[in-house]
């Protein structure tokens, strides 16, 4: 017989790495926004100022919607598993 359902406990690993990585990702975010703002800094005329705006208005944008949908993801699988104890309790 095929198993259905889910590992609830591997299930719930891979659930703390993607709270995880996504924490990593917010952490990373925020430092190179550090680095950006240093560059700009110490950096004068319209290249730094393009450099930083498109820092802004694409890649942090970018990451940080990435950082949005693993929030959702985890949030999700989360649900699931919470399903899954539920249904196994019932039986």
């Amino acid at each position: 017989m095929a198993f259905k359902g889910m590992d609830v406990d591997i299930l719930t690993g891979v659930h703390t790495q993607l709270t995880s990585l996504q924490g990593q990702l917010d952490t990373l975010i925020q430092q190179l926004t550090t680095q950006v703002n240093t560059a700009h800094e110490h950096w004068d005329g319209s290249d730094s100022t393009q450099f930083e705006s498109e820092w802004a208005s694409s890649h942090k944008v970018a990451l940080t919607n990435a950082s949005h949908a693993i929030t959702s993801f985890a949030s999700k699988l989360n649900s699931n598993i919470q399903a899954q104890e539920q249904t196994s309790s019932t039986y």
